[in-house]
């Protein structure tokens, strides 16, 4: 053995642990975007039925509404957080 070979194993490992590392910052950083977004829409869903509520003109199912399109939210939020942060931690293809 010349030594070419070691060194191609090595470059090779080198390249799988960049591809790695790349692959789960580019996945956070994704479910980060997607859990920002979805924090938004539900800031918006409880902003717009305060505003209506406060306004005197929702009935009184806008609160229920509201309150039901934030619940929803967190649930989706957190379920897609902790794949998220599963999926970063993977070292898969």
């Amino acid at each position: 053995m010349d030594g070419g070979e070691e060194n191609t194993e090595l470059y090779r490992a080198i390249y799988r642990a960049v591809r790695d590392t790349i692959r789960a910052t580019v996945r956070t950083a994704f479910h980060g975007v997607v859990l920002l977004s979805i924090g938004a829409f539900g800031v918006a869903i409880v902003g717009l039925t305060a505003t209506a509520f406060l306004d005197g003109s929702a009935t009184q199912a806008t609160p229920f509404a509201g309150l039901f399109g934030f619940a929803a939210t967190a649930f989706v939020g957190n379920d897609l957080y902790r794949r998220g942060t599963a999926d970063s931690f993977s070292t898969g293809p």
